[in-house]
């Protein structure tokens, strides 16, 4: 079974995430305010979290959370007026969105699989498109290579 979140907030790249102050590690203003955009959502969609916490849940013993993420944006976040491609990179948005994740399905983001990450174009609001599903815990044995 699969379960689809549209519209999760676009996470700030891992580098915008915290700043260094008096030689302490603090949430910068980028990360702020995408956990209230991160809340909003949240509650917004707390029926089918619930649901797949519950599903999830269950089943963690041989298995893990694949999390697929498509990472939609629209053509100016992709390209400069030149048309080349714009630094986006969709790895260093990966760590928040787990994180994020994991508190709103209630499950350590040590279960989670990376799966797909992509970047997609979008006439729509720039966002995120998570899957989860169940992903077996294999054996390198067992890889199709």
């Amino acid at each position: 079974m699969k379960h689809i979140f549209y519209d999760f907030p676009l996470t700030p790249s891992a580098n915008g995430l915290y700043a260094t102050y008096n030689n302490r590690r603090i949430k910068t203003k980028k990360y702020n305010e995408f956990l209230m955009r991160f809340d909003v959502w949240r509650m917004k969609n707390r029926k089918a979290l619930k649901a797949a916490a519950d599903y999830f849940g269950d089943k963690l013993g041989d298995n893990w959370t694949q999390v697929n993420m498509y990472i939609c944006v629209n053509h100016k976040t992709a390209f400069n007026l030149k048309g080349g491609v714009k630094a986006l990179d969709a790895s260093n948005r990966v760590k928040a969105c787990h994180d994020a994740l994991a508190r709103a399905i209630d499950i350590d983001d040590k279960h989670f699989s990376i799966g797909i990450t992509e970047k997609v174009l979008t006439k729509g609001k720039e966002s995120i498109i998570i899957e989860l599903k169940l992903s077996p815990m294999r054996n390198t044995e067992e890889l199709d290579l």
